[in-house]
């Protein structure tokens, strides 16, 4: 065990995100996203730029068909803090979405690591919050593609 190890209180047998990503990866559970969340997400964004802003995904069917809002998230110039502790106790909840106020939806050092703590899909919205400025992860941090889809 090292020191790195030890300071976060990991256990040698507790899998990383890289030993995560070798693992052979089971069907997607989530394969597209409605419309309307992508607008609602770019709404967000805008609204709350240049501060970024947080929610979770609920899905039905392996489609993503709504935003959660977290109790006493804090939004900043370059961050977000979501406490998973305040979500409801929901099997539907299978990620989250923040923004970045760049035009960059590329996930930090410290989105790699929340990813594969918390849910499989996870979204980024990037400046200027439209259609094509956001990009779907898994929880390894490996871009996926969803389908936008019309809601049912």
């Amino acid at each position: 065990m090292g020191l790195f190890d030890r300071f976060f209180g990991r256990k040698p047998s507790e899998p990383t995100t890289r030993a995560l990503a070798n693992r052979a990866q089971p069907p997607r559970k989530v394969h597209s996203i409605e419309r309307d969340v992508v607008d609602l997400m770019a709404q967000m964004g805008r609204a709350n730029h240049p501060r970024e802003y947080g929610a979770a995904l609920r899905a039905e069917k392996g489609v993503i068909t709504e935003l959660v809002l977290v109790p006493g998230m804090i939004g900043g110039d370059a961050h977000t803090f979501m406490n998973t502790w305040n979500l409801p106790i929901d099997a539907s909840i299978v990620g989250t979405v923040h923004s970045h106020p760049s035009p960059y939806p590329i996930p930090s050092d410290a989105d790699k690591q929340f990813f594969g703590h918390f849910g499989h899909t996870h979204l980024i919205i990037a400046y200027p919050y439209n259609a094509y400025s956001w990009k779907a992860y898994d929880l390894t941090a490996e871009e996926i593609r969803l389908k936008v889809v019309d809601r049912a």
